[in-house]
């Protein structure tokens, strides 16, 4: 589990992720707690282990392909979008395509600003299934709610923001 991206963050809490009993005997300066906060030496503070999570999770190189719908106002879609996905259209390319033994369909944004993740199957009862989403070392933000779609049989997770350009690659790590 994620440690906390703001506000208080006690040191049971980092025993805890660190898969420690809460209670355990704990120093910031330790070789486990710099290694979860990224700082090999020097000054620690609770303060760097914002966001901070033991589990590496799953990085996915999307290579984004572009489409844009033309038009007075055109929408832009961008990303990796398979045939299956929420998004009309085939874009880019995506590896690994499998995260949790589930397929990804699609991460994509449309430049109306939003961010889409489509995994094969109904995943919207396992709230652990998606705890976090970060395109090239930028948190999307608290993961929302799956809306199951039976037509297509995926869920898709709709962020506000948008994550993708169309140009190049990303990385994409699910956690």
């Amino acid at each position: 589990m994620t440690l906390p991206s703001s506000g208080a963050i006690s040191l049971s809490a980092v025993n805890v992720e660190l898969g420690r009993a809460s209670t355990a005997a704990i120093s910031l300066g330790e070789t486990a707690v710099r290694n979860l906060a990224g700082i090999a030496s020097g000054a620690i503070s609770l303060s760097n282990l914002y966001g901070k999570s033991l589990v590496t999770g799953t990085t996915i190189t999307v290579t984004e392909g572009q489409y844009d719908t033309g038009g007075k106002v055109p929408f832009v879609y961008a990303g990796y979008s398979a045939s299956g996905s929420s998004c009309a259209y085939v874009l880019g390319s995506a590896s690994p395509t499998i995260y949790k033994s589930v397929a990804i369909k699609g991460i994509w944004s449309v430049n109306s600003g939003s961010t889409s993740l489509d995994f094969a199957g109904n995943q919207t009862g396992n709230s652990s299934f998606l705890t976090s989403v970060t395109i090239n070392g930028t948190s999307l933000g608290a993961v929302p709610a799956g809306s199951y779609n039976s037509n297509l049989n995926i869920t898709t997770y709709t962020f506000q923001v948008t994550g993708f350009d169309g140009v190049g690659s990303s990385t994409v790590v699910l956690r």
